[in-house]
């Protein structure tokens, strides 16, 4: 489990701890920990805030276009829904990266007739179990970028997730998951 703790002006020390099974439950939140308690400890300094990006870029918590939201209700607001869409993105490439170890390495692995004692499951009861996870693969590969671009851009009152998932994708999906 990786952990970061910092306060606004302070250096940022990185710990990395072996996980157990009190710390599970810490998983998903501890990404988002240094923008989380940071913003609750100092509202005033919170707009100062860096957050680290998947490119290793540190990233503002806002903009100059939302200086007029400053220690408002409506910033709480936003701060938190900021919160639940970083949450998405982390997990969004967590997926994206199962998905790709199921595509590329597992189901070849299962199907291979080279490997000692023959394949793991017959070619019919492969493709039955893997079903369309190529195709969701796909899809969830090809939004990546977007959904990192839009992370990497991220304007506390003005980035929409919705602007991504766009009506049109939703045929895209419901084909590739049905």
């Amino acid at each position: 489990m990786v952990e970061f703790m910092a306060e606004v002006g302070q250096e940022l020390h990185l710990t990395v701890k072996p996980s157990t099974p009190t710390s599970g439950k810490r998983k998903s939140s501890s990404r988002l920990s240094l923008f989380h308690s940071t913003a609750r400890k100092s509202r005033a300094s919170a707009g100062d805030l860096n957050l680290p990006t998947p490119n290793g870029a540190l990233t503002s918590l806002t903009d100059g276009s939302s200086s007029d939201l400053h220690d408002t209700p409506m910033r709480a607001k936003l701060e938190k829904r900021q919160h639940r869409i970083f949450e998405f993105f982390v997990t969004e490439r967590n997926y994206v990266e199962i998905l790709r170890y199921l595509c590329l390495s597992a189901y070849p692995q299962v199907i291979d007739e080279n490997q000692p004692g023959g394949p793991v499951l017959p070619r019919q009861e492969a493709d039955f179990v893997f079903g369309k996870l190529g195709a969701i693969y796909e899809l969830h590969d090809r939004l990546q970028p977007q959904f990192n671009e839009l992370e990497n851009n991220w304007s506390l009152s003005e980035s929409c997730l919705g602007n991504v998932l766009q009506l049109s994708l939703l045929t895209e999906m419901d084909r590739v998951s049905i």
